[in-house]
C-alpha cells in the first residue's frame, strides 16, 4: 500500500513516516520547549531523560522507550523529532529527584511512536511524575500495518510487562506503587480505557462499518473479512490492570465497540478528551455516547484528531504539502495547536491531582 493511499485511509493515529517520527532517535539543537506552567504555579523541577529498552521475553516484544523524570539539573539539552515537529527540552541520564512519586505511561496511537505526547511528558514530569512511552511493535512508525494494529490485546499486555519492569529496575524504587496512571491518545486511548476496565464486544465494529464509512472501517476493510472466532475470544478479553488507578483516553478510538456496562463499571477514574471536529473518530459516534459514563468528560473546540500530535515546525505544512499531507499540521479552527495542548494540559494535571496523583500546589 502505498503511503497515499494508507495515510488518508488510516484510522485511530493516522501519520506519514515524515509526520509521526521518520526520524526515531532525537539529538540536540532544536527549537523551543513544551514545558506548561499554569497560573500560580512554579514548575515542580527541570526534567530528565533516559532512553530504556524493555524486552518481554515471553512476548518477543521489544519496547524502545523514553523516561522522563524530575531532576535539579539546571542544564538542558534540546530534542530534535524531524522536520514537521518541534521537540523538547530535558536533561540526559540526570539522576531523579524526589521519593514515592507517580508513575505514567502514556501510548501513542497507529503508526505513532513514544515522542508524540512528549509535550505532555515533559509537563507531568516537571510536575513530579515518572513518565514512560514506549514504542510498540506492530502499531508504531514504520511498524503498523491492518493486520497488527488490529491485535488489540497487545498495547495493554505491553503496558502490563511495562508496569512490571520498570518497578523491577533501579527506577522502581522511586516509584509509589499505589500511584499508576496511563494516558493513551487514539488507539492508545483505547488501550487506556482498556486497562482502567473497558471491554470490547468487537463483534460489533464490523456491524458499525458496515454503516459507517470513517478512516476506521476503510484502514481495516481487508482484515475485517478474515475475524473469526479465535480473535474475538482474544479481542473480547478483560484487559484490566488493577495497579491502574486513574486513566485519560484522548480522542480513543474502538469506542463503540466497547460494552455498555464495562463502561458504566470502569474499575479507575478516567477522563476522556475528545475533538469537537476530529473526522478520523467523530465525537457523535465515539465520544459523545460515553461522556456520561466516564469520570470526566471535556470536549475541545476546533480541535481535530490531529491537534494533539505535537506543535509543527515553520516551514512543515509546505513540506508535507509536497505529499498532500498538510492537514497533519492544520488545525479544522482558528484555535492554535499551542492554545489545544495548554487545555489538554491543564485537564489532565487537574483531573490527576483530584486523583491524589499529582500534588496539589497553590
Amino acid at each position: 500500500m502505498s503511503k497515499k493511499r494508507w495515510f488518508h485511509s488510516g484510522v485511530i493515529m493516522i501519520c506519514s513516516l515524515l509526520a509521526c517520527g521518520l526520524l526515531l532517535n532525537p539529538y540536540r539543537m532544536v527549537y523551543g520547549s513544551s514545558e506548561y506552567k499554569a497560573p500560580g504555579q512554579s514548575l515542580h523541577s527541570n526534567v530528565g531523560i533516559r532512553e530504556m529498552t524493555f524486552v518481554d521475553l515471553h512476548r518477543d516484544r521489544v519496547l524502545e522507550s523514553y523516561i522522563w523524570f524530575p531532576v535539579a539539573v539546571s542544564q538542558t539539552d534540546e530534542y530534535k523529532i524531524n522536520k514537521v515537529f518541534r521537540g523538547f527540552k530535558a536533561v540526559r541520564n540526570a539522576d531523579i529527584t524526589g521519593e514515592k512519586l507517580p508513575l505514567i505511561l502514556l501510548l501513542h496511537g497507529t503508526s505513532g511512536n513514544r515522542n508524540n505526547l512528549h509535550w505532555l511528558a515533559t509537563t507531568l514530569a516537571s510536575q513530579g511524575a515518572v513518565v514512560v512511552a514506549a514504542n510498540h511493535p506492530g502499531s508504531t512508525t514504520g511498524d503498523a500495518s491492518p493486520e497488527t494494529v488490529i491485535r488489540m490485546w497487545d498495547q495493554p499486555a505491553d503496558i502490563r510487562f511495562l508496569i512490571q519492569d520498570i518497578i523491577k529496575s533501579d527506577i522502581g524504587r522511586k516509584i509509589d506503587q499505589a500511584k499508576i496512571a496511563v494516558i493513551g491518545f487514539s488507539l492508545g486511548g483505547y488501550t487506556s480505557m482498556a486497562l482502567a476496565g473497558a471491554q470490547l464486544e468487537f463483534e460489533r465494529f464490523p456491524q458499525f462499518c458496515r454503516h459507517n464509512d470513517i478512516g476506521a472501517c476503510r484502514y481495516f476493510s481487508e482484515v475485517l473479512i478474515a475475524l473469526d472466532h479465535d480473535f474475538y475470544s482474544k479481542a473480547n478479553q478483560v484487559q484490566k490492570d488493577v495497579r491502574v488507578t486513574a486513566a485519560v483516553a484522548i480522542a480513543p478510538g474502538f469506542t463503540e465497540s466497547m460494552t455498555e456496562d464495562s463502561v458504566a463499571q470502569l474499575a479507575a477514574p478516567v477522563l476522556m478528551i475528545a475533538a469537537e471536529q476530529d473526522n478520523q473518530i467523530p465525537v457523535i459516534s465515539h465520544a459523545r455516547p460515553l461522556s456520561h459514563k466516564v469520570t470526566e468528560y471535556y470536549e475541545i473546540a476546533e480541535a481535530g484528531h490531529f491537534s494533539f500530535l505535537p506543535e509543527c515546525l515553520p516551514g512543515a505544512i509546505e513540506l508535507l504539502a509536497e505529499e498532500g499531507d498538510e492537514f497533519v499540521c492544520t488545525e479544522p479552527g482558528q484555535k492554535s495547536r499551542a492554545r489545544i495542548h495548554q487545555q489538554v494540559r491543564r485537564r489532565v494535571t487537574d483531573f490527576l491531582k483530584a486523583q491524589g496523583l499529582l500534588e496539589a500546589r497553590n
